[in-house]
């Protein structure tokens, strides 16, 4: 009888040891996740932050206005 009781208490024991471990597996997995989203989001802000740059010294290389008072200087 004893016997039976410690087989239930490791049985349970082990229930619980994977059922903790599968929730480590599903936290870490959206974790992974959720930082591969934000990855790919600031891939996307970076390269629209580059367009912009390129747009900005655009304008100030095309500023004819710009160029005369530099050059006046």
């Amino acid at each position: 009888m004893s016997d039976d009781l410690v087989k239930k208490a490791l049985a349970s024991d082990e229930d619980d040891e994977l059922e903790q471990s599968n929730k480590l597996a599903e936290t870490l997995i959206s974790l992974q996740n959720l930082i591969e989203r934000h990855a790919l989001e600031l891939t996307k802000i970076n390269g629209e932050l580059s367009e912009k740059r390129e747009s900005v010294r655009d304008v100030f290389d095309n500023d004819t206005l710009l160029t005369e008072k530099k050059d006046e200087l």
